[in-house]
Order: structure tokens, then C-alpha cells, then sequence
């Protein structure tokens, strides 16, 4: 019933349903906390769009969610946290999301996420996570605590501040074999472990994805970091990757570029496969 552009303050605590917005607004918990587990499968784009939150906004709308604990119980199949297909921009702050790790009864077979940034729409659209905690979502090798993975020709720019993202199937996955779009990721102070598969991970065909990590972590993952195809990026500045069964891992042309101010540590597998001098 809120108007677009207003805001939801939540007054009491507690375990709600799912949520499906279709216009610019504000969902504020912080001060109450609220619990949401059950979610929908209502079909966008064509497909079966399953999660807790779904986001299905116009091209100029701005989304914000704050303070939101998002679990998705064993009794419940649900694909993800949030699923974003359109908007201008989704920002989440001093979230949970967690357990996301099961294929919902919508038939979409998207292998769990926590976040899920799939824009169908537009030109550009734009993901902001701060302060957030993302853990055990991921199912099998498409998963994990957050994907960007635009459609068509959409580009999609990612900020993340001061994240967790802690024993998902992958951390981070820039996924850009859908659109011709570039994802642009930047990766601060952010701390990735855990992972069954991959830390933070860049993989382009059709499209391009650039990750820039900055004084931000990849540690106890299956690989650090991965870089697949000739148009995926990853640049470490201030990174530290270590106690990962492989550090760095590039495929099919992919990139990993150092700054040279790294702490890496995992054997000969751990070169970057070009480096970037100080100025």
C-alpha cells in the first residue's frame, strides 16, 4: 500500500512471507529486525522468478532493503534471497541471507543464491551491498551468496563494502555469458571464505567482466580467485589470498592482474598472469 518512493518501517519482529516489488521503495527493519523465509514463484521474463524478495521494478526505480534477515528454512524450497530482474538500482544494507541453497518448486534450476542480480531490462543497472552477511547459499556450481548474471544486452555496475560471504557454494560470481553488457564489480574491504567452488569469480563469453578486489579477502575456498575467457578481469590491490587449495586460477584467456602489493600464498599456482606496476 505504499506509495512508490515511500518507505516500509517495520514495527515489530518477526517471520513474514515473501515480498514482490514493482516500484521504487524503501523496506527499513533495522531497529526491529525482521525474518523472512517464505517467498514466491511468480513467473517474470517468462521464466519462474522464485525468492523471498523478488524485484521486478521500472527502468528508473531505486530499491533499498535495510535490515532484513532473510533464511530460508530446510522445510521450504526456495532458489534464492532476492532475485532482481529490473530496476535502475537494488541497494542492500546490514542484511542476513542464508540457507539458500535448495532448487524451489518453480522449475528454474538456478542452483541457490543468496543474491541473485539478473536484469533483463534497460541499459545499466546498478547492485550496492554493504555491511551484509551472506552464508551457505549455493547448491551446485551456478550458486552461491551473490551472482551477477545480466540478460541481453543489459550492463550491470556492482559495489560491495564490507561484506561476508561465508561458506557458499561460490562467494562472488560475475557471470557474464548471458548479456553482450560489461559487468564493472569493485570489491572493498570484504572478506570471501569458505567456498566449496570459488572465492570471487569472473566468467565472460559473450559479454565482459572486470572485478577489481580492493583490501578485501579470498581465504579457505577451493580457488581464490578465478578469472574464465578472454574478456574476464580480475585486478588485486591490497588482496590476500591464501589457505586456498588453489589461489589464482585463469582459463581460456581470462586475466588476474596484481598491483604488486598482495599477500598471496598457495604455491606456483598463485602467479597472476600479469602485474601492474606502482607509480
Amino acid at each position: 500500500m505504499t506509495s512508490a518512493g515511500g518507505e516500509i518501517s517495520c514495527l515489530t519482529p518477526g517471520d513474514f512471507g515473501g515480498v514482490i516489488i514493482q516500484k521504487a521503495i524503501s523496506i527499513d527493519c533495522a531497529v526491529t529486525g525482521v525474518f523472512i523465509s517464505n517467498g514466491f514463484c511468480p513467473f517474470v521474463n517468462g521464466t519462474s522468478a522464485c525468492g523471498a524478495i523478488i524485484v521486478e521494478a521500472g527502468a528508473t526505480d531505486v530499491v533499498r532493503l535495510r535490515g532484513l534477515s532473510l533464511m530460508a528454512p530446510s522445510n521450504i524450497l526456495n532458489d534464492n534471497g532476492i532475485r532482481f530482474v529490473s530496476g535502475a538500482a537494488l541497494h542492500v544494507r546490514n542484511c542476513v541471507i542464508a540457507n539458500y541453497s535448495q532448487i524451489g518448486t518453480g522449475g528454474v534450476g538456478n542452483s541457490g543464491m543468496g543474491i541473485w542480480f539478473n536484469p533483463a531490462s534497460g541499459t545499466t543497472a546498478s547492485l550496492y551491498v554493504q555491511d551484509t552477511i551472506l552464508s551457505n547459499n549455493g547448491l551446485s556450481q551456478g550458486g552461491g551468496g551473490i551472482v551477477v548474471q545480466p540478460v541481453g544486452s543489459v550492463a550491470a555496475r556492482v559495489e560491495l563494502n564490507r561484506v561476508a560471504m561465508e561458506n557458499n557454494f561460490n562467494g562472488f560470481f560475475a557471470n557474464a555469458t548471458q548479456s553482450s553488457g560489461i559487468i564493472g564489480v569493485q570489491i572493498r574491504d570484504t572478506v570471501v571464505t569458505g567456498s566449496a567452488s570459488n572465492g570471487i569469480a569472473a566468467f565472460a563469453s559473450s559479454g565482459a567482466a572486470s572485478i577489481t578486489v580492493d583490501h578485501s579477502s579470498s581465504n579457505l575456498n577451493l580457488v581464490g580467485i578465478f578469472a574464465h575467457g578472454a574478456s574476464a578481469f580480475v585486478f588485486l590491490n591490497g588482496a590476500t589470498v591464501m589457505s586456498n587449495q588453489t589461489g589464482l586460477s585463469s582459463e581460456a584467456g581470462g586475466s588476474i592482474f596484481s598491483y604488486q602489493n598482495n599477500a598471496i600464498l598457495n604455491g606456483s599456482d598463485a602467479a597472476p598472469t600479469g602485474t601492474i606496476g606502482p607509480k
